[in-house]
């Protein structure tokens, strides 16, 4: 099975980031977050690593039996859990 890192830049005031954090808690799959609240530096990592600063940020990193890696960055958790759903279970 792929070994998953997952990277997500959340807000606290922003209901799609709560709601991809419960999603996250509930399936026991573990994240590293990032509050983007009060730090332009994270906002500026944030932009870079997705395209824009829309909270939830969600980074994929996936490494097969091979070591190849692949990114899958997504914007927003509603618009989107169709797709992380599936790419994370």
């Amino acid at each position: 099975m792929p070994q998953k890192l997952i990277q997500i830049y959340t807000h606290p005031t922003c209901e799609d980031s709560q709601a991809l954090k419960r999603f996250l808690s509930e399936g026991e799959v573990p994240y590293n977050e990032v509050d983007v609240t009060e730090s332009k530096e994270r906002r500026n990592q944030l932009k870079h690593d997705t395209g824009n600063e829309i909270t939830p940020g969600i980074v994929v990193e996936t490494k097969n039996l091979f070591g190849k890696k692949k990114r899958n960055t997504f914007s927003g958790y509603s618009a989107n859990k169709g797709n992380i759903d599936r790419l994370l279970h």
